[in-house]
């Protein structure tokens, strides 16, 4: 049981956090990938207005009254199943290639951008310091990548034109 506890601490506080510093390093790229000069603006402006959501939420105490970062084990397995989660991370990693698609030269891509720089710092601290939404948010971020990836597989040429 000790190897299962590892390789949870391992995806908990390891996986998940790169996986979601990653979304937010894609969010602050976006804005210069973009070739329209008002578009970029919009993109940057997306960006910072995540960013001040991020703070608002992280100052947010009452959310992480003893924040401390660390998992405890009481000899019942940290990971059970959550479907919303999981049909949440799905329909967003199905979503956000098509929504960047859709957005990307257009002003509105400062909101897709918005929400990316905004849900994965959001994310990564409730992931650290919210043991209680811990299995949610990774099953959430996992299925929105595994989907996300997939869209990339079935359909390489609207990733590429993203890129």
């Amino acid at each position: 049981m000790r190897e299962i506890g590892l390789i949870e601490d391992i995806v908990y506080l390891g996986v998940i956090p790169v996986v979601l510093l990653t979304i937010l390093a894609v969010a602050a790229w976006l804005p210069g990938s973009l070739s329209k000069r008002e578009i970029r603006l919009s993109a940057r402006a997306g960006f910072l207005l995540g960013l001040v959501v991020f703070a608002v939420y992280a100052l947010k105490r009452p959310l992480f009254p003893n924040a401390e970062l660390s998992i405890t084990r009481d000899g019942t397995p940290l990971f059970t199943f959550d479907w919303v989660a999981l049909v949440v991370g799905v329909a967003a990693g199905a979503a956000m290639p098509l929504l960047l698609r859709a957005t990307r030269g257009r002003s509105t891509v400062g909101l897709v951008t918005a929400l990316l720089a905004a849900a994965a710092p959001c994310a990564l601290l409730t992931q650290l310091y919210a043991p209680t939404w811990r299995v949610a948010i990774t099953l959430g971020t996992l299925a929105a990548v595994f989907m996300a990836l997939l869209v990339a597989t079935l359909r390489p040429a609207l990733i590429h034109k993203l890129i």
